[in-house]
């Protein structure tokens, strides 16, 4: 296993009373519907070491509406974060480069269930599907 891998999942805790995973105190969550937001969203993929993505969207749509992404910062876990992407209010152009600089930065590890189903639903969702 990597040693990013490695070290993302010794911060996890679990919750052995109920069976879940607990995500540390020390990852901020934010939705981002705007420019603004979006700014943090670039700022934070610039210093990635590790990305998972998750895309969802309504049943029958073929496009998604919301994209998430938990990033690991080479600077440590006291600068990870997650972003809840609200692909109906962010501007396309921004969001398709940004992506497309994501994707193809080979010094950022991408993580994912079925990514390539997720990212042709949000190629859909910027008009690129």
């Amino acid at each position: 296993m990597d040693g990013t891998i490695r070290e993302a999942c010794a911060l996890w805790e679990k919750e052995t009373d109920e069976g879940w995973w607990k995500m540390p105190e020390s990852v901020s969550v934010e939705m981002v519907d705007d420019e603004t937001g979006w700014s943090d969203v670039e700022n934070a993929l610039e210093g990635a070491s590790a990305c998972g993505m998750d895309a969802e969207w309504k049943p029958g749509t073929g496009e998604a509406a919301l994209l998430q992404l938990a990033i690991r910062s080479q600077e440590g876990a006291a600068h990870d974060r997650v972003f809840l992407l609200d692909l109906l209010a962010l501007p396309t152009d921004k969001m398709q480069e940004t992506i497309k600089k994501l994707l193809t930065n080979k010094h950022v590890l991408k993580i994912g269930f079925d990514l390539e189903g997720d990212l042709r639903m949000v190629a859909s969702s910027l008009g690129q599907g």
